[in-house]
């Protein structure tokens, strides 16, 4: 019966040690909650921007403000209401951000910055307008998307 007690407590402290691991965390000031940010973003996107903002980083805040249905931080990025002319996002929609070109996109003119990916339809782009320049910063203006 000893035995059988002394088995069971070892694998008590065993487990205990391996979920206790696993929720150590490298870093002692990480958050305990998993971050929503999209993982091809590499910007920060502080709620109150801090200037100069580049186009990628706005454009990449307003994307972060899409997927995670946070008005506030898209309109910091963006002009208010600029998530208005997006479908909700019920999920991560796993676009990437191919790059921002003064020669516009094919429904915006300008500076735009352009998501690629693909749905259940296709291929589709979120095109992003911007103003602003380099010296005060650029937020985006408008969005448009194309369903290829």
């Amino acid at each position: 019966m000893r035995a059988i007690r002394r088995e069971m407590f070892t694998a008590l402290v065993a487990a205990g040690l391996v979920f206790g691991a696993a929720g150590c965390s490298a870093d002692p000031g990480a958050e305990d909650t998993p971050s929503t940010a999209p993982s091809n973003s590499a910007f920060e996107c502080p709620q109150t921007p801090v200037d100069p903002v580049s186009a990628e980083q706005a454009a990449s805040c307003v994307y972060r403000g899409w997927i995670q249905s946070d008005e506030a931080l898209a309109a910091a990025y963006g002009r208010a209401g600029i998530l208005d002319d997006l479908p909700t996002a019920m999920v991560d929609p796993g676009m990437s951000l191919t790059g921002c070109d003064e020669g516009g996109g094919e429904k915006i003119d300008g500076l735009t910055c352009i998501w690629e990916g693909t749905n259940s339809d296709g291929p589709v782009s979120i095109e992003m307008a911007m103003t602003g320049n380099v010296d005060d910063g650029f937020r985006v203006s408008a969005t448009a998307i194309i369903h290829n």
